[in-house]
């Protein structure tokens, strides 16, 4: 982490997966298993955290072409037979949510998962009451990094320019880093791939959710 800083938000952006809750183990399953079911070679799990960081409906086409739609549905079905049994949240998730509520900051989450499976999962792991607004893939017609996802959780929250250094941006993956850079709020990213640290100048890096405490 570095040095001398400390913010004040006023409200705070999380992303998801790898950022609050540990899914990698139930996504690399249901990935091998869709990649088994087309005859497809599985994915690293290093290349599938850098090729997983953006919406179903980008990363797929992208993996398996013509047969993307195929293959999401298979990927989707075996996910949600087993998220429930799957899903933990990282380590110092429900204390910093609770610190951070505890100290008036609104709180929301933009996600690149499907904006009805996100919520599911939130509320599966007993966190809705905790965040303002909560929009995943398909609640908008883009997905991050552009700014309209994020555009949706906060229309309800009222801000100018002036706020924008008053927001942080909370995720792990270089779509978390570009959003928020793409709308102009503080970036700060946890759990991240070296790959992403380097692409990823302008973001404060921490190695875990509880260094949180230490800058605000």
């Amino acid at each position: 982490m570095q040095e001398n800083c400390k913010y004040k938000p006023k409200a705070i952006i999380f992303d998801w997966d790898n950022t609050l809750v540990d899914s990698w183990p139930v996504i690399e399953q249901s990935f091998n298993q869709t990649a088994q079911a087309l005859n497809y070679k599985d994915l690293t799990i290093k290349d599938m955290k850098i090729r997983m960081g953006h919406a179903l409906r980008h990363s797929f086409p992208e993996i398996f072409g013509d047969l993307s739609a195929k293959a999401q549905r298979i990927y989707r079905e075996f996910y949600y037979q087993n998220r429930e049994s799957k899903l933990r949240l990282l380590p110092h998730a429900q204390d910093i949510l609770t610190y951070l509520r505890e100290s008036k900051i609104t709180l929301f989450v933009v996600s690149n998962k499907i904006g009805d499976s996100l919520r599911k999962e939130i509320d599966l792991l007993n966190l809705t009451h905790f965040f303002d607004n909560i929009v995943g893939s398909l609640d908008t017609n883009f997905d991050k990094p552009h700014i309209a996802p994020v555009n949706l959780a906060l229309k309800n929250y009222s801000y100018n320019d002036n706020d924008k250094e008053n927001i942080l941006f909370v995720g792990d993956s270089l779509a978390d880093y570009q959003c928020a850079q793409n709308i102009g709020f503080k970036s700060i990213l946890v759990h991240t791939e070296a790959e992403t640290r380097s692409n990823a100048n302008n973001a404060l890096i921490l190695d875990n959710l509880s260094e949180l405490k230490a800058i605000i």
